[in-house]
Parts: C-alpha cells; sequence; structure tokens
C-alpha cells in the first residue's frame, strides 16, 4: 500500500508521494474534475497545483496507469472512486492522505524497476534507478531488472522480477527477488508473488532480517506461498496455454474432488481433447535482501538463483579484485538431498523417475509431474512433498565489500556459471544494461532454439552516486547536478588482455589457406590474439565516461596506498569532469591519501569549479590549499594503533600525544615503537594531481610531486602521433632530483635542508634527521615545510578547440616510471572503456616492472569524452562467420581467430558468428573467456538448427567435415535477420593482413551480384585432371568458397535454400555428368549455381584468398 498526502493551503492544493516511484496524475479542470485522466499528464515525486487563476488548474485529484486508487486513510469504508476523493479533498482542512496500490494489469515483466518506500524518509531512488546516499554518503543502489520470454511459450513470460531500494527505520534496504512460474497458470502463481512482494515492503519490518534471519524469511515465504495457494480458488474462467507442439483452450470451472482435501476445488475443462484435471500450479522464488550494505539474507525454493558480487577485500580475487558467491541451492528432482527429505517428510507419497521428475503415487495426481521439489503454491502437490520452505543463507560483509547482488532464473543459469554473472555485470555501466546482458547470453548460449527457456535477472549494484544515472524526466533537474559522495573506492575492472601498443605493418596477402585441395606445407609467422577496439553504438545519456582502476605493488604486501578520485557532473550550465589521484608515502600515507580523497568528495558539490575558466591558477591553489589543510589537521588525531608494512615486514606502533618543544607546534603525536625503532613525531602526506575538465574544451591540472596527468587529443594539427591523436604531459615531476626544486628550495628555506646524492631531501634540524623525503611537494608534511616542502601545485591551463580533447589521463607515479605519455596513449586508444584503459594501465605498468620485490602501487583515471558524431555510429561491425564442429575445427579456428586480431585495427567493430554443436561451443566459450576479450563479440549457433528440413536429395560427401559442410549453403536462414553482410570463412585460413580490407570488398558490386569470391587456383574443375568428371563450374578454373563474402539481404530476397536444392536435383539427375556426391560439399553446388548464373558472382582479387596449389604463383 502506498500513501499521498494532500496539503492544503492558501495557494491552493499540493501533494507528497511518499518514496513512490510510479507515475501518479492530478488532473484537474477549471470548472471542475474530470472523471477520465489521461495518462502521464503530470509525473513527479512532488508538485504543487494552484488555482486556475494563478496560473494553475482548480485542484482535484485522480490515479493514473500503474496505480489503483483504495481510497482515504481517515475514511476506510469510503470507496476509491474518484469522485469520493474529491469531495474529501474539498472538504479536507489542512491534510488528507490517499491509499494506493500498484495495478497489477499494468505491470510491465519486459524490463521492471520496482517501486520504491520510504518510511523514515523519501527515497531518493527514481524509474531508472538513481538512489539516495548510503550511510557512508557516497554510494546508492542502482536496481533494475529485465525479463525475457523465450521459445517454449510463444510470446509468453512466465518469470516475473521484483526489486526495490528504500530506507526503514534508519536501515537502508535493497531488495532483489525472481518468481519463476511453471506450467499451467504459472505466469499467474509469479505476479501473483509478485504483488505480495509489494504489499509486504512497507509493511514487514525488513531489519528483523539483522537479527533473525532464518524466521524472517521464512515468514515471507509463508505469506508469498500462502497467497498463491489461495488463488487456487479464483482461477481465471478461460484460460489459454501456450506450448511448444501449439495452445491449449481451458475453461476452469468449479468442480466437487472427493478424494482431495480440501474436497472441492477448480478443474481444467479442455476444449482440445485433453481430459479435465485439478488445477494445481505454482512458481520458484528467490528473495535477496541487502540490509546497511553489509547483511545479505537470501532465501529461495526451486531453482531460482541468487549470486553476492563482492569487493575482494579477502584477497581471492577470482576477477582482478572481486569474486562472487552463490547463495542458493537448487531443489529439483535430481537433488540426493531433497530426495531424502522427501522420503522422510512424505514416506510413499512420491517417487523420483530417471529423468528428474517428482511424480506422486497418489492416482488422482498421476498426471503432475515436477522438475521442482520446492515451490511457492502447488496446493495438491504438498501431499507428494512439494514444500515452499525457503533454504536460507545470512552472511554479513565488512562495510565496503558488498558491491551487488543479482537474483535470476533458471533461464540464466543454465547457460551461466557464477563467474559468467560476475564477468557480465563488471563491464556493464549500469544494473539495468547488466540485466539486459544477463538476459541475451543466456537465450543466445542455447543451442537448441526450440526450448529456449525465459530468462529473467534482477541486479542490485551499490555504486558512487556520480554514476548513477541522472534522475527521471518527469523530475526537473536542479541548476546544479548534485553529487553529494563520488567513488571513493577503485570502480570495478574489466577483464581484457592488453592489447600490443605497435601495429603490425599492412602486408599485401589478407588471407592464406593452410588446407586445402591438395594440401601442401606453408611458413607462417606466429600469431598473438589481439583485442581490437569496439566502440558502442548505445547512444550514453553522459558523453563523459569517468572511471579508475588502483591496485597495490609489492613494497607493502596488499596495503595499498595510492586512492584515486573521480567524478562526472553538471555545474551552473557547464559539464565537469575530475580525475585526481593521491599517493601516499610511509608512515600513515595511506591515511593522508584517503583524507584528500574525503576532501575533495566534500568540494565536489561545494565549490564553484566554472571559475577555472577565468582564474585557474587561483583556483587549483585553492583547491590544493583545502586539501592540505585537512590531512595537516589530521596530525593530530591519528589512530591509537597503527601498523607499517614495508618490504622487510610489518611494524607495529602505538600513536601517543607528546609535548616536542623543539617543535611547532611544540605538543603532537609520536610513534612509540613496540618493535625497537625509536619514537619519532609522526609527519605524513600524499602526493596529488588534480585534473578538471571545463566543457570538454578547457583542461586545468595541478599537481604537488609525481602523480601525473596527460591530456588525450584528437589531433586537428595533423601531429598524428598515434593515428590521428596525440598526447600532451600536464604535469612536472617534484622530486629532489629536479634541478629546479633544489633551486627553489634553497631560496625559500636557505640552509634549512640539503640534497643527497642518492635523490633525497635530507632536513638539517636534527629533530627531523630521520626524515628524507624523494618528494620536494607534497599534502601534508607539517614537519617538514620547515624543510622546504610545500603543497602549492604546479598549475597548468589550456583550452583546446570544440571536439578536439579526446579525454584526460591521471595516474601514480607506479604508472608513469615503466609507461611513457605515448605508451599511456596506446592502450587507451586499444581499450574499449574508461574503465578498461584505467586496468590495462596498471596491469601493464605493474607487469613490466623487472624487480618483483619494488613493484609499485598503480593507479590510474581515465575520463573520456566520446565525440558527439562518435565513429561507432559511422562505421559498421565487421561480421565474421565460421562453422567449426570437434576438436580439430576448434583447434584450426583458434589460430584463425589470433590472426584476425593480431592485425585488426580498431575503431571499426568485429563480431565473430560461430555455427556449431554444443560440445565445441562450450570449449570454444571456455577459450573466448580466458582470453579475456570482451570487446569482441562472439556468437554462437547451432548447427543442426541449420540444416533442419533441408533436403540434398541423398547428396552425400567425402569431405572432411561431412555433412556439416553444406551449412554454409544456408547460414543466411541461420543468421539474424538484422544482418545484412557477412564473410564466411573456412577454419584453415591465417590472416596477413587487416581483416577491414576484405570487408571493404563489398564496395562496387553490380546490382545483381549475390556473392564475392576468389577464382580456384588448382585444376579440381578441369575434366579430367584431378576427377574425371567435376562438377560444372565457372570458366576459368571455377570458384573457391574458402572466403566467401555474402549479401544476406539479395540473398534472403532469392530464397536461395531452394536455388542450392534445385541445383543438387538437376545435376543428380543428370545421365551425362554421373555425378553422385560433392567431394568438396558446398562449393561443388555453389560451383554448378554459379556455372548457370555468373552475374551472382563479383570476383575478389586473388591476394584474398591464396590456396595452396601448383598454380598459386601463376597467380600472383
Amino acid at each position: 500500500m502506498q500513501r499521498i498526502t494532500v496539503t492544503k493551503g492558501k495557494d491552493g492544493f499540493g501533494f507528497k508521494l511518499t518514496g513512490m516511484r510510479l507515475p501518479l496524475c492530478l488532473h484537474p479542470t477549471k470548472d471542475g474534475p474530470q472523471q477520465t485522466l489521461p495518462a502521464g499528464h503530470a509525473s513527479s515525486s512532488s508538485c504543487r497545483f494552484g488555482h486556475h487563476d494563478q496560473g494553475g488548474p482548480a485542484e482535484a485529484a485522480g490515479v493514473v496507469e500503474g496505480m489503483h486508487l483504495m481510497g482515504i486513510e481517515e475514511h476506510p469504508t469510503l470507496d476509491g472512486s474518484l469522485a469520493a476523493v474529491i469531495k474529501a479533498v474539498q472538504n479536507c482542512t489542512t491534510e488528507l492522505v490517499l491509499l494506493c496500490q500498484p495495478n497489477p494489469s499494468k505491470a510491465s515483466t519486459t524490463t521492471t524497476t520496482a517501486p520504491t518506500l520510504a518510511q523514515d524518509a523519501p527515497a531518493a531512488a527514481s524509474l531508472n534507478g538513481s538512489a539516495e546516499p548510503s550511510a557512508a554518503g557516497d554510494r546508492g543502489w542502482d536496481c533494475d531488472s529485465t525479463s525475457q520470454h523465450g521459445s517454449r511459450h510463444g510470446k509468453l513470460n512466465q518469470d516475473v522480477p521484483f526489486c526495490a531500494s528504500f530506507k526503514q527505520n534508519g536501515h537502508r534496504i535493497a531488495i532483489a527477488a525472481v518468481f519463476d512460474g511453471h506450467g499451467l497458470l504459472g505466469e499467474i502463481a509469479a505476479a501473483m508473488a509478485r504483488d505480495t512482494m509489494t504489499a509486504l515492503q512497507p509493511t514487514f519490518a525488513w531489519d528483523s532480517l539483522l537479527t533473525q534471519p532464518e524466521q524472517g524469511m521464512r515468514e515471507i515465504f509463508a505469506q508469498l506461498d500462502a497467497a498463491i495457494v489461495a488463488a487456487h480458488d479464483a482461477p481465471p474462467a478461460q484460460y489459454t496455454y501456450i506450448g511448444q507442439s501449439g495452445s491449449l483452450d481451458f475453461r476452469l470451472e468449479a468442480h466437487a474432488i472427493p478424494e482431495l482435501d480440501p474436497p472441492s476445488g477448480y478443474v481444467c475443462t479442455s476444449r482440445d481433447g485433453v481430459p479435465p484435471r485439478p488445477i494445481d500450479f505454482g512458481c520458484t522464488a528467490v528473495v535477496a535482501v541487502v540490509v546497511d550494505e553489509t547483511h545479505v539474507v537470501v532465501g529461495n525454493a526451486g531453482d531460482a538463483a541468487a549470486f553476492v558480487l563482492l569487493r575482494d577485500q579477502a584477497g581471492h580475487e577470482d576477477r582482478d579484485g572481486y569474486s562472487v558467491e552463490a547463495l542458493s541451492v537448487q531443489h529439483t528432482a535430481r537433488s540426493k538431498a531433497e530426495q531424502a527429505r522427501v522420503h522422510e517428510t512424505h514416506p510413499g507419497a512420491a517417487h523420483f523417475t530417471g529423468d528428474g521428475y517428482l511424480a506422486p503415487l497418489d492416482p488422482t495426481l498421476a498426471q503432475y509431474e515436477l522438475q521442482l521439489t520446492r515451490s511457492l503454491g502447488h496446493r495438491l502437490l504438498k501431499r507428494a512433498g512439494v514444500i515452499a520452505d525457503p533454504e536460507v543463507r545470512s552472511q554479513t560483509w565488512p562495510v565496503g565489500e558488498v558491491h551487488g547482488v543479482v537474483a535470476c532464473s533458471d533461464g540464466i543459469t543454465d547457460e551461466l556459471s557464477g563467474l559468467d554473472v560476475l564477468d557480465r555485470v563488471l563491464n556493464a555501466g549500469t544494473a539495468l544494461e547488466a540485466s539486459e546482458v544477463l538476459c541475451q547470453d543466456a537465450q543466445d548460449y542455447c543451442m537448441d532454439e526450440t526450448c529456449i527457456d525465459d530468462a529473467t535477472a534482477v541486479v542490485a549494484l551499490l555504486r558512487p552516486l556520480a554514476d548513477l544515472p541522472a534522475p527521471t524526466p518527469d523530475v526537473p533537474p536542479a541548476p546544479v547536478t548534485p553529487v553529494t559522495k563520488p567513488a571513493v573506492t577503485a570502480p570495478k575492472p574489466v577483464i581484457t588482455a592488453p592489447k600490443p601498443t605497435i601495429s603490425a605493418p599492412k602486408p599485401v596477402v589478407a588471407a592464406v589457406k593452410t588446407a586445402s585441395e591438395p594440401p601442401a606445407a606453408v611458413a607462417s609467422r606466429p600469431s598473438l590474439p589481439r583485442k581490437p577496439t569496439i566502440l558502442r553504438k548505445k547512444v550514453e545519456k553522459t558523453l563523459t565516461r569517468v572511471r579508475s582502476y588502483s591496485t597495490h605493488g609489492s613494497r607493502h604486501g596488499k596495503l595499498n596506498q595510492d586512492v584515486p578520485f573521480c567524478a562526472s557532473f553538471k555545474q551552473n550550465g557547464h559539464r565537469i569532469a575530475i580525475a585526481s589521484v593521491f599517493d601516499g608515502h610511509g608512515l600513515l600515507g595511506e591515511i593522508a591519501a584517503a583524507m584528500a580523497r574525503d576532501t575533495m568528495t566534500a568540494l565536489q558539490p561545494t565549490f564553484a569549479w566554472d571559475s577555472l575558466l577565468t582564474q585557474p591558477e587561483q583556483g587549483m591553489r585553492e583547491i590544493f590549499a583545502q586539501l592540505d589543510a585537512a590531512i595537516v589537521a589530521a596530525h593530530d588525531a591519528p589512530p591509537a594503533q597503527y601498523t607499517y608494512i614495508g618490504q622487510s615486514g610489518s611494524l607495529d606502533f602505538r600513536l601517543e600525544a607528546h609535548a616536542i618543544p623543539e617543535l611547532d607546534p611544540p605538543s603532537g603525536y609520536v610513534c612509540t615503537s613496540r618493535d625497537g625503532v625509536p619514537p619519532r613525531p609522526i609527519d605524513f602526506g600524499c602526493t596529488a594531481v588534480v585534473a578538471v575538465v571545463v566543457d570538454e574544451t578547457h583542461v586545468v591540472a595541478g599537481n604537488a610531486g609525481d602523480a601525473a596527468a596527460f591530456v588525450l587529443l584528437r589531433d586537428q594539427a595533423g601531429h598524428e602521433d598515434r593515428d590521428g591523436y596525440s598526447v600532451e604531459a600536464l604535469s612536472v615531476q617534484h622530486t629532489a632530483r629536479s634541478k629546479a626544486e633544489q633551486a627553489r628550495v634553497h631560496e625559500t628555506h636557505p640552509g634549512a635542508a640539503h640534497f643527497t646524492g642518492d635523490g633525497y631531501l635530507a632536513p638539517l634540524d636534527p629533530t627531523l634527521a630521520q626524515y628524507e623525503l624523494q618528494l620536494t611537494r607534497s599534502l601534508g608534511h607539517r614537519l617538514l615545510k620547515r624543510a622546504g616542502v610545500i603543497a602549492d601545485p604546479e598549475v597548468r591551463s589550456q583550452t583546446w578547440p570544440v571536439g578536439e580533447v579526446h579525454g584526460v589521463v591521471a595516474c601514480s607515479d607506479g604508472i608513469t616510471d615503466e609507461l611513457s605519455g605515448l605508451d599511456v596513449l596506446d592502450r587507451v586508444l586499444n581499450a574499449g572503456t574508461a574503465l578498461e584503459a584505467s586496468e590495462v594501465l596498471c596491469q601493464d605498468a605493474q607487469d613490466y616492472c623487472m624487480d618483483e620485490t619494488c613493484i609499485d602501487d598503480a593507479t590510474a583515471v581515465v575520463a573520456l569524452f566520446p565525440a558527439r558524431d562518435t565513429i561507432s555510429e559511422k562505421l559498421e561491425a565487421i561480421e565474421v562467420a565460421v562453422v567449426a564442429v570437434g576438436s580439430n575445427h576448434a583447434r584450426r579456428l583458434q589460430v584463425l581467430i589470433k590472426s584476425i586480431l593480431f592485425h585488426h585495427l580498431p575503431p571499426q567493430p568485429l563480431r565473430f558468428h560461430v555455427i556449431t554443436d554444443h560440445e565445441t561451443a562450450a570449449s570454444l566459450r571456455h577459450l573466448y573467456r580466458s582470453w579475456r576479450l570482451p570487446a569482441v563479440q562472439v556468437r554462437f549457433y547451432s548447427i543442426t538448427a541449420a540444416l533442419q528440413g533441408v533436403d540434398l536429395h541423398g547428396l552425400e560427401t567425402h569431405h572432411y567435415a561431412g555433412r556439416y559442410a553444406f551449412v554454409k549453403l544456408f547460414v543466411a536462414d541461420l543468421l539474424p535477420v538484422s544482418l545484412e553482410r557477412v564473410m564466411v570463412l573456412d577454419t584453415d585460413l591465417l590472416f596477413l593482413g587487416p581483416i577491414a580490407e576484405l570487408w571493404d570488398q563489398f564496395k562496387g558490386w553490380s546490382a545483381s551480384a549475390i556473392f564475392a569470391v576468389v577464382d580456384n587456383f588448382s585444376e579440381w574443375y578441369i575434366p579430367g585432371r584431378l576427377q574425371r568428371q567435376p562438377w560444372p563450374a565457372p570458366a576459368p578454373l571455377g570458384i573457391n568458397t574458402g572466403v566467401t563474402l555474402l549479401h544476406l539481404a539479395r540473398l534472403r530476397h532469392q530464397n536461395f535454400p531452394k536455388v542450392w536444392t534445385s541445383a543438387v536435383a538437376r545435376v543428380l539427375a543428370d545421365p551425362r555428368l554421373n555425378i553422385t556426391y560433392a567431394p568438396l560439399a558446398d562449393q561443388d553446388v555453389m560451383n554448378t549455381v554459379f556455372y548457370d548464373n555468373p552475374t551472382l558472382l563479383h570476383r575478389l582479387p586473388c591476394r584474398f584468398n591464396y590456396q595452396l596449389s601448383e598454380n598459386t604463383l601463376i597467380f600472383q
């Protein structure tokens, strides 16, 4: 139940939705209320309406699509009609509360964002997933879901998702749930469960799960189950069940059933010959609840699943610092534990079939076999041991470790593992995108297209507020986009393999046939997997993409003293992007870096960032002054205990207040060691680089220390350092080796310090003698300021033309010690996203360090500004189709793909369509994942589906691929209709140049051309040479189909499956040819068709398909 508070004032009426995320409409008129209320007239989280003569219409109230008006709180007996509400509103003196609930008939099960309710305060979550800050003030819940029907029940989808994020009794709650109906009326059960969850949301004490998780989750499932069981007594009068073989129409009628308890119920009376039977329906359920971002409770009954995604502080690092844990158990008839439970609790009630079903022994229920042993509903099958009791798992993690939860139906987990789920969530930009990708990939991976299951995923992610989607357009935006707390932890890495930074030169030859008729040996250069850039066609709401990655080195164990900060927001009409890195050093260095990050977080919504347009130097110095002041102040509030982790081990310290007469101020904290290190005053700090981009044209960077910043440019000036891109450094290193810094220290602090031969600033004050520092500028360091260490930044500011700034990179010295500016540029250009670029920069820098004991922490923040006419919208993808069945084909395909990737040059997208069997697909999918190339798209198709219904008139082939060698003839019907062009390649090819050159051969075709191929090199099709009577082929030597370009749109228009089969029939029936089989399978058939129809062909230059033949040199 939802509440709408209507208030009455002298200027009219207003209303406030208490945490509601569904649209509400108050549609008044001058003359009075209308009974018909158009949807969408007004939709917001708070509005005020004045009288008509004041510019607003007269007050009235109503409800639009998505809500039912139930009545008025003070008058529970009053009906919820519009007239009654209007009368009550007019008669109210100060305030009136209207009661509403979601309208199930208007709910969408395609893409759902659940309603949000806050009892303590209005929830900030909106329809597009934005949320209020967490207790820490820096993260919010991004909750969304996607549900797609499969192929089993036509367009019927029996899955229903539920998700919500709200606040209750001071606790932040997030819920992700999936209900998967099965059999007749299953979708009704799932929808009933969703509606019950909607009703439970504002009333159930969710925080009770903190202390009584098992009892609380069982109470939730009991209410869900009771609602569905009760629905058995109120089914629809008519029902159509859509199965694989067609639809069945039923009448559902009340009927006495003496053998059952209760003895009356409804039966299905079919008009299509199916005998009547008592109705019994239900749905699986998984409910995952997160309380205060640390405590996760999951209950499930059936085969729906839940996963928790963790920022892996425990160090398992399943996916570069992230891990996944399953929090659900499948309750199916194949489970030994479930079989034992049923036999123990319901002896003699059911048996388990060999093909995985629970079969009731009661003759009345004999026709009810179920693969599940736990499920909501199923009033009758409860007698056979099917229960709704959930298996409950509860666990608490440290603050900041939970990244999110995923709830999904078995349509996803049947195809994707937990790590597969983790990978897709990490690679997605939002919860909505993650849920969409999970559903789509799971259904794409199903090899039997006739049995694709419904797929539903609910994803709830804790994300920095700066990364959450903007408020729904119905809500007027504030002049300045508020971002209360940006990211304080490194965003999740994209799992990819680094791309080589130096492009291979373009050779003349594009493809070499490595196994053909007749075979011969060819020496070829080794090939390595290389990942091309794929720019998304999807237009982001925000063009600026700012992401960071940070990883510890080997100097301090798993302690990372680097801290990134990034943000993208709008202020006073200006678009602002910030990329900054803080690199702590020495004792308490990580505290200094974290303090700088927190100060930036506080500055973000309050500082006038657009002032940097006119006063860049002054503005940046003010920022650094505040950062420095916060760290200096932290010297007076250190932790009581501190452990410093060095290369030789860890040292434990007590930090105690102490009088230090020699210092100014004369009191402070000293480290009192328990490990033999003499006490000394604490003094700590961090380097800093802050790069700010205003309106994507003006870049201001300030740095103090050795952290660095670079600007990446679309090089309109023509330097073309890297294929039209260039890089400029925006920072200067302030170290003790710098002559300029040495001169500054001697001038401003004469006699305060000297510079050692090994590159350190050494204070001359005996009290500070043990503080030697490689840096001359740093935030903090209250004591070393006396020796010339300052926090003043070096500021650089520059403005470029619109569209010239591609991005900025801020990074710690752990990266710049190993990578140059051009190295940074190469890696960003080769990466698909800012997140991927930051991860690759860190990984490569640490990989390049030769001393594994001295690997430095590495942190990179990347902000990218894709051009508004982004190249991904101009360049079509290169579409490659291959047929590969069995281990031999799989091995050859690996070499083919590696050679393509090695020579492929960004930014043109690349997609592989692999037609294969289930076993080969599994091995290829594993290989693809191990390569970590998420930007390269791969889709698998069932090879058995390709030949279904194909009549080749008994034609046989001696080809090593057998009948599958004919599949290339029918790819047009197998590939998506949206695909208009594709190149079909044999697996025994090796590319020696960019595949884009071959793709460009689609240009210049005649209007009749459908295929592009290279002439055959051998004399295979010359009668009497290599065979007595070959298949007819066009002059001079026929064509070779190892490399074939297909214009699919034209191919489909000509109904080519019939063309192929008709050609086969003619050849087999021609007594002059006396042909009984096709030695080269598809190539023989295609040659015959082209012999009769040469205008279908577009001839490719021979360099695009060199074949190993005695005639090869002739064609060069």
